[in-house]
């Protein structure tokens, strides 16, 4: 049995599920708690996840949330996927256990019958370029090596036997069947529900207090929270928020656009997650419409933002490239109406290696949860299970390879090339 498959096992035996079950607290609804043991900053999904393990593992935690309701930023303009598909091996490794907590949602949560919609319609990688087939097995072997058995490196003649969808063109594939997507705001809903953590929304964070022994307290619009641990779980926000201690994180956030279709008529409702390699293109059926994305190449990193602008003429330019492999898409563009698109946009946060930030800054007591490239919701359970037992001592901080300070010591892991 894996490693990882053990710890999850292991989770739901020690901890269960408590009596509390967390709740959203507007300004209106009551004032913060004086203390806690530890005080999630961000209430998206990384943040939700990082508050359940931590009221979990007996923390008194609580979470504060700068906007109306939890999950308003990135995580409300996700693509709502899970994968194993990665090249860097830690990243595999944590995305597995991710999507095994997944699988296993409502026990993880303590909560029966709770249903994420999870879709495991796998994920297709696809390349026209024959000169990356040795590129795709490099990738599939030490996708087996790792554990993910399962992963299929497929020709041309087996992809389009496969899926009669695809373009001739294609040279190569890759397919793992336990891929797929889910349903973010369950998700997100269900570590609130089935943690101990309380939510207090409208709360903005204006400092992080320290003494000679760390960190002290987080003041907020709302009041303050003396507390000797803090979560920074804020997305693209998290370098401006670990600032307030005087934390410097090396952190570039870039606009990624999405586009949902509600007609189309012609989308394999069956079809997996595909992803043309080349162009970082991807489109995935979602319910009886569609959701297509990427291929931006030219955005540059900016400062975060609270809502991201969108271009007007991104759909076309997705659905064009999209059809370079799934041709059916073609036709949708020529008829397709202004009111039957969707568009909406975020922002990936990342660091140089584009493996995530997680574990302890150099102040004691702070600690930050982030930096997931556009990844986080499949990455929080595994990462914040990590961060977790970074906190209270049951993984050392030697053997965390997500640690911030591998970013100043030159110690890299290698580049993740599996970012779409």
């Amino acid at each position: 049995m894996p490693a990882n498959a053990c710890r999850i096992i292991e989770y739901l035996v020690i901890h269960g599920q408590g009596g509390h079950m967390g709740n959203v607290i507007s300004p209106d609804r009551g004032s913060l708690p004086g203390n806690a043991d530890v005080v999630v900053i961000g209430a998206g999904i990384v943040g939700a996840a990082s508050a359940f393990f931590a009221s979990r593992a007996g923390l008194k935690t609580i979470v504060v949330e700068r906007r109306e309701q939890p999950g308003m930023l990135a995580t409300a303009v996700s693509s709502e996927c899970v994968r194993e598909q990665w090249s860097q091996p830690h990243n595999i490794e944590m995305m597995h256990e991710s999507l095994t907590m997944l699988e296993r949602f409502a026990d993880l949560v303590g909560l029966p019958g709770y249903d994420i919609s999870l879709h495991q319609q796998g994920y297709l990688f696809l390349t026209a370029q024959a000169e990356q087939a040795r590129r795709f097995e490099r990738i599939v072997e030490r996708q087996h090596h790792l554990g993910l058995v399962q992963v299929e490196l497929l020709d041309a003649a087996e992809v389009r036997r496969r899926f009669p969808f695809v373009s001739p063109r294609v040279a190569v594939g890759r397919f793992n069947q336990r891929d797929g997507w889910l349903a973010v705001h369950e998700m997100l809903w269900g570590f609130i529900k089935g943690g101990q953590a309380d939510v207090y929304t409208e709360t903005t964070v204006t400092a992080i207090e320290r003494d000679d022994r760390g960190v002290e307290a987080v003041v907020t619009n709302r009041g303050t929270i003396k507390t000797r641990r803090v979560v920074i779980a804020a997305g693209p926000f998290a370098a401006r928020v670990a600032a307030l201690a005087g934390v410097h994180v090396p952190l570039m956030n870039v606009r990624r656009q999405e586009v949902r279709l509600s007609r189309h008529g012609v989308c394999p409702p069956d079809a997996p997650m595909v992803v043309d390699d080349d162009t970082g293109v991807y489109w995935r059926p979602d319910g009886p419409a569609a959701l297509l994305g990427g291929g931006e190449k030219d955005d540059q990193p900016s400062e975060p933002l609270e809502y991201v602008p969108t271009d007007w003429d991104f759909p076309a330019a997705v659905l064009d490239n999209a059809a370079r492999l799934c041709p059916f898409w073609a036709s949708v563009a020529e008829d397709l109406k202004a009111d039957e698109v969707f568009i909406n946009a975020g922002q990936y946060s990342f660091v140089a290696d584009r493996c995530p930030i997680i574990g302890p800054t150099p102040v004691p007591g702070l600690y930050i949860n982030a930096a997931y490239d556009g990844h986080g919701i499949m990455g929080a359970p595994a990462g914040s299970r990590l961060l977790v037992d970074l906190i209270t001592g049951r993984v050392a901080t030697e053997d965390n390879p997500f640690a911030l300070d591998r970013l100043a010591s030159g110690h890299h892991l290698d580049i993740e090339e599996e970012v779409i």
